[in-house]
């Protein structure tokens, strides 16, 4: 579950417990966790990079599961987000749980590398599906 306080900061609730959402400092980590998505083609490469995002967005909930820092994995981000995975499946945490709040960090990051702006809204019409250029 989500939700955004008004401060505008996204948190998510696992457990018991909810988490603000931090968007890591490095480029280079919120970067990697967008590629990592698209690069997701199975079910473990997927679970793996829930884990990194969660990691990474939810300081809280990392040193809560006693996850180590991407760097201690040679900043490789399907081990580090194995690792992860698996101490916040061993608090309990669902993997419902756990797609639901890695869909709100991986949708936070996104609109920080990419922000929305009225500019683009207002000259397209998102709501409806168009033809392609041919």
């Amino acid at each position: 579950m989500a939700d955004t306080p008004t401060n505008g900061a996204p948190t998510v609730t696992l457990g018991d417990a909810t988490y603000c959402v931090r968007i890591p400092r490095s480029f280079a980590d919120r970067e990697d966790i967008i590629t990592g998505w698209g690069a997701a083609k199975d079910s473990a490469s997927t679970r793996r990079i829930f884990g990194a995002t969660l990691a990474l967005c939810v300081p809280d909930l990392a040193a809560m599961a006693g996850t180590r820092t991407l760097e201690s994995y040679d900043d490789h981000l399907q081990r580090f987000g194995k690792h992860a995975y698996d101490a916040i499946r061993g608090k309990g945490i669902t993997l419902a749980e756990i797609s639901t709040a890695a869909t709100v960090c991986y949708r936070a990051i996104l609109l920080d590398l990419y922000p929305r702006t009225d500019e683009v809204e207002a000259a397209e019409d998102f709501s409806k599906a168009e033809a392609l250029p041919t």
